[in-house]
């Protein structure tokens, strides 16, 4: 079938799937753009906030009074507030901090648990986080147990009495699982002290905002489509509760783990046209995705908005789109095949990561995605096969994107 029919096809198929999604709330792209910053806080009136790189406050006076916590403002930084207070109010929160990298986010979490303490985790998610709470996590003497999160009386089953975290990641990295985020929190403020804590990175806030379904804490890798431009390392964590705030910033500013000023300057650029790529990120996977599902060579797509997706209906319900990435399975492939695929792929990259303006892809068994700790038969039951492709759809023209992946997959 050519790649010309096909797509009049998709296009037709987007505009009608689309409607099903949340309708996007009236003055998410303002807030990103004017949130945190205005230019009358300034004499000079810039329009783009500065650049704070002073590592140190001078104090106002000699006054033991007027100097009481001037030690800690010695850890503020002018620009990294702005982008808090930015990430706070596109998340509908009230606080926000960021971290040199989503794992930093996560271990700052983490410290706030102690000794003997659980954490209830999905079983099918990150594969670094994953690692960080069953190894450093047990080695530090906490519990961790996994379970399948979108199976709700699986979640409440598995909920001990020193269960203190639940976490959850929504869609599941890679493959695009989604836990429906009130009824688990329900469940968890009902039945358990647990905080529930939902990694957004897959969705970002555009499509998914967490604390408006019962979600305590939500956690990203604004590396990936938060910044969107492969070139910030960065995470951050938003919140409601100024009692989890406190904590997690008091672990914050005692381990000295803040980004430099000039990534979070980078970020805040990059928030200016979060909605716009996020729009064309969405539309570049569904279109894909649609295509994918009509290609002989092709055995499966997982893709939230595509009506074959075991959780479709609830993705409709919680989310107000779907961001850039989707898996794939090529049909009747081992692993020498997936690399042939790899290898004729011209537009999309090998790389592990996603949320990017540039497309790439990547084979989980390949890319060290897969848990190390878990068995190849846990491995083989999350859907972790030789013919699984991961897909993180940029920005460029999709009818060249569908055009390369067609060769590719024709080339087998």
């Amino acid at each position: 079938m050519g790649y010309q029919s096909v797509s009049n096809e998709l296009v037709h198929l987007t505009e009608n799937e689309a409607i099903g999604f949340l309708r996007q709330e009236s003055g998410f792209a303002t807030k990103a753009i004017h949130s945190g910053y205005r230019p009358e806080q300034l004499l000079c009136r810039s329009i783009v906030a500065p650049i704070y790189m002073s590592t140190s406050v001078s104090s106002a006076s000699l006054s033991q009074n007027d100097n009481k916590g001037n030690e800690l403002q010695n850890t503020e930084n002018p620009t990294r507030i702005i982008l808090e207070q930015t990430l706070a109010a596109l998340d509908n929160g009230k606080y926000a901090l960021v971290f040199p990298s989503g794992t930093a986010g996560q271990s700052c979490l983490m410290a706030m648990l102690k000794a003997g303490d659980s954490i209830l985790c999905g079983n099918n998610i990150y594969t670094g986080t994953i690692e960080l709470f069953r190894e450093t996590g047990v080695d530090i003497g906490l519990e961790v147990d996994f379970v399948d999160m979108t199976k709700p009386d699986e979640v409440r089953k598995a909920l001990k009495s020193n269960t203190k975290m639940v976490w959850v990641e929504t869609p599941s990295n890679p493959m695009m699982l989604i836990t429906d985020i009130k009824t688990i929190a329900d469940i968890v403020h009902k039945e358990s002290n647990a905080i529930v804590v939902v990694d957004n990175t897959p969705s970002s806030c555009y499509f998914q905002r967490p604390l408006d379904f019962g979600a305590d804490v939500v956690s990203y890798s604004i590396t990936k489509f938060m910044n969107g431009h492969n070139d910030v390392v960065m995470g951050s964590i938003s919140t409601n509760s100024k009692e989890l705030y406190e904590k997690i910033k008091f672990t914050q500013q005692i381990t000295g783990i803040w980004p430099s000023p000039f990534d979070c300057a980078l970020v805040i650029r990059s928030l200016k046209t979060l909605a716009l790529r996020m729009e064309r990120h969405s539309l570049n996977a569904l279109l894909i995705a649609k295509f994918l599902e009509h290609h002989s060579r092709v055995s499966g797509v997982l893709h939230p908005a595509l009506a074959t997706h075991p959780q479709h209906k609830l993705a409709l319900s919680q989310c107000y789109g779907h961001g850039g990435s989707l898996c794939f399975y090529i049909k009747d492939a081992k692993l020498d095949e997936t690399k042939r695929f790899l290898k004729h792929l011209k537009v999309f990259m090998w790389a592990d990561s996603l949320g990017g303006c540039e497309s790439l892809a990547q084979a989980p068994l390949l890319w060290f995605v897969v848990p190390t700790s878990f068995s190849d038969e846990e491995v083989h039951d999350l859907g972790f096969l030789e013919n699984l492709i991961r897909l993180s759809c940029g920005l460029e023209d999709p009818e060249i994107l569908i055009e390369d992946l067609n060769q590719a997959l024709n080339a087998l």
